[in-house]
């Protein structure tokens, strides 16, 4: 035989099982699952809001702008800096609010802007940023 017996078998076989289950117990499987069917509600809910946010928002602030959540209608962008939270204010009032509504898939009845360099520290750090 292999040299172990039939319970060291099974014992190396439930450790190796116990090793593969996150802390509530259950298996990585069935929480992979769960976070999979999180991240294709979200695809679908903040896609169109992606794409509308694209096409909408001025082609100079898009590197400045992240979007962080869509939420009953409320769609939350981050900005990198008070300057680019101006300009997106003064555009967003003029008509780029009803604007990226109308071409959004998604309902966004209200935009929230927050000055939050976060989203962009990386990228300024490789040198992508202007």
């Amino acid at each position: 035989m292999s040299g172990q017996s039939h319970i060291e078998r099974e014992i190396t076989e439930l450790r190796a099982r116990a090793a593969a289950r996150d802390f509530t117990g259950r298996s990585l499987g069935t929480a992979m699952a769960g976070v999979d069917r999180q991240l294709k509600r979200d695809s679908k809910r903040l896609g169109g809001a992606g794409e509308a946010w694209m096409t909408v928002c001025p082609a100079e602030l898009i590197a400045r702008t992240a979007i962080t959540g869509l939420n009953r209608g409320e769609l939350r962008v981050a900005v990198a800096d008070s300057a680019t939270m101006y300009t997106l204010d003064r555009y967003l009032r003029a008509g780029g609010e009803a604007e990226l509504a109308r071409a959004s898939t998604a309902p966004i009845y209200r935009v929230r802007l927050a000055l939050d360099a976060r989203p962009f520290t990386h990228a300024n750090a490789q040198g992508t940023l202007t």
